[in-house]
């Protein structure tokens, strides 16, 4: 598990992965990263970084608050990630603020596992009629 840290202006490819990582390897990241003080959401999202990646692959978004320093968090991230991953399984972690320009990005390709659902109806207006 690598940390990146992109540079505002780096052109960032995403999009929802065509064969994402198993609903129950997804579930248990997102139960892990509940955990973790200080994260507010998560995603999976499909990533191709020019220049940085020397391949498109699924990486871990991850939403911090204002809390906790960054450095922090990712290490419980990447604590709470080592009971999950082997050895052998890459998973790059993207951490953002909740006023980065890339997490409308990140939330439009619709691959978030942790987190309040943006534009999500409340549950008090499931039931009332329009």
């Amino acid at each position: 598990m690598e940390a990146r840290e992109i540079e505002a202006g780096t052109q960032v490819l995403i999009a929802a992965p065509a064969n994402p990582m198993p609903a129950a390897q997804s579930a248990a990241i997102a139960d892990a990263l509940s955990r973790v003080a200080g994260v507010e959401e998560a995603h999976l999202p499909y990533c191709f970084i020019p220049g940085v990646m020397d391949e498109p692959a699924q990486v871990l978004v991850v939403v911090t608050s204002g809390g906790r320093g960054t450095e922090e968090i990712l290490h419980d991230v990447n604590c709470a990630l080592a009971r999950l991953l082997t050895e052998d399984t890459r998973l790059d972690i993207i951490p953002l603020t909740g006023g980065s320009g890339m997490l409308k990005s990140v939330r439009a390709v619709g691959c978030q596992i942790l987190g309040a659902r943006r534009g999500a109806r409340p549950w008090w207006k499931v039931w009332k009629s329009k």
